[in-house]
């Protein structure tokens, strides 16, 4: 098959992990970058929920990810964040730590479920910081790093938000 014909497509996560697989960002000038870049954000973008989750889990992203200066970690990961995401930030804000905590175990909890052998978990620092301060703080004040860790929370999040499984008891 082309890759026009792969690109036109139904998106899946195997497709884009293809394409990952295919990006070299240091053999790449600055114009190159960019569009490369986009077109990822494309890609990802137009993936089904459980696909983009899935993406996200594998970490076939991370090669690429560790190419990227963090001007380009940053534009990436928030082109990349589910398009409901900002509710969701709103909404994880408002909780009180106890209910955060809570809301955060059975997200994790659903994801290693879920999971793949090969991906990350969140680490139980960043769990914690993201109870005691709150998304928002890692989303306007945090790394590059931390968001891409927290990237596949919030579109679990998300998809449970969706689905009317996140803020269950919340009212």
């Amino acid at each position: 098959m082309s890759y026009s014909a792969f690109k036109h497509s139904k998106m899946t996560a195997d497709k884009v992990e293809t394409h990952l697989r295919q990006v070299d960002l240091t053999r790449l000038d600055a114009t190159n970058r960019s569009a490369t870049l986009h077109q990822l954000i494309g890609e990802i973008n137009a993936l089904p929920p459980d696909e983009r989750l899935r993406y996200r889990q594998d970490g076939q992203w991370r090669p690429v990810f560790d190419q990227m200066n963090e001007a380009e970690k940053s534009m990436f990961i928030e082109g990349t964040l589910p398009s409901g995401f900002q509710q969701v930030l709103k909404s994880f804000e408002k909780m009180p730590s106890e209910k955060r905590r809570q809301v955060i175990d059975e997200t994790m909890a659903r994801m290693r479920n879920m999971a793949s052998p090969t991906s990350p978990p969140l680490s139980p620092a960043l769990q914690q910081e993201v109870v005691r301060v709150g998304l928002q703080t890692y989303f306007t004040q945090g790394s590059a790093k931390a968001k891409a860790e927290l990237a596949p929370l919030l579109d679990e999040m998300q998809q449970m938000m969706q689905k009317g499984t996140l803020f269950r008891g919340d009212r």
